[in-house]
């Protein structure tokens, strides 16, 4: 009877030590629908940050998205020139914007929305290289500082001729 009892303390001692091991640092963190833990710490997926709540579930093209009523672009060709036009910017996955109106391109009596879209490389940053329905090229970067996006670059026109441009789109 004492070697049963003694085996019995021997289990019990080993099966309490085994389960006070338990050290995982990620066993009651929550992470979101677009993260992981790691060694106790959520890592977003690509295109993805901590939303308020620590999780992540924020897109990073997602604060790019408004409207403007006050964007302004400054271009130069042969003359500097400067265009005030509405803009309206929409998420197309979490890595992908598009911009309507970029440059005051619309032209709404021939039934041309102009349309293109741009990568965001994070929450602050985006990398402009597209075509628009007439063939234009665009291709530049730009930031998002407060509630104002500025762009810079240059399009090229189906003629060749290229205007260089520094856009400033106010939320």
């Amino acid at each position: 009877m004492k070697n049963l009892l003694k085996s019995l303390v021997a289990v019990f001692a080993i099966v309490f030590a085994v389960s006070s091991c338990d050290t995982d640092p990620c066993k009651d963190v929550v992470c979101g629908e677009q993260g992981n833990c790691s060694e106790g710490i959520c890592i977003c997926n690509d295109g993805y940050e901590k939303d308020a709540s620590n999780l992540c579930n924020t897109t990073w093209a997602s604060k790019f998205v408004g409207s403007s009523l006050n964007s302004v672009d400054t271009c130069t060709s042969d003359t500097v020139f400067y265009v005030n036009y509405f803009c309206n910017i929409t998420e197309v996955n979490e890595k992908t914007l598009e911009i309507e109106n970029l440059g005051g391109f619309n032209n709404p009596s021939l039934g041309f929305t102009h349309t293109i879209n741009i990568d965001v490389l994070n929450s602050y940053d985006v990398s402009i290289n597209a075509t628009d329905a007439n063939n234009n090229t665009f291709e530049g970067t730009g930031f998002k500082s407060g509630n104002v996006l500025y762009l810079n670059y240059v399009v090229t026109y189906t003629d060749g001729v290229k205007d260089t441009c520094a856009s400033t789109i106010n939320y």
